[in-house]
């Protein structure tokens, strides 16, 4: 398909030089450089939203789960596992 774009001159004149550094026609350039931006959108798209998990354990009590609530019960439990009985 053939389309029409505008471009900047001091794009174009970029656009030149790589162009002719890489030995491909301005066409080719361009096509190479939708399909890089086409694919990083769909690679962008793919990842999970973050956000959607932030949160997600802060209706949990100590009821749901083992684990105590208060972090530094928590980590002094774990800390507790490496103490040797030789020590």
């Amino acid at each position: 398909m053939r389309t029409l774009i505008d471009i900047p001159d001091e794009t174009l004149e970029r656009i030149k030089l790589r162009t002719k550094e890489q030995g491909i026609s301005r066409a080719e350039y361009v096509r190479r450089a939708l399909k890089t931006s086409l694919a990083s959108d769909e690679a962008t798209a793919q990842k999970p939203d973050i956000n959607q998990f932030f949160g997600l354990w802060a209706d949990r009590t100590a009821e749901d789960s083992d684990l105590p609530l208060d972090g530094l019960e928590y980590q002094l439990k774990l800390r507790s596992e490496w103490d040797r009985e030789w020590d």
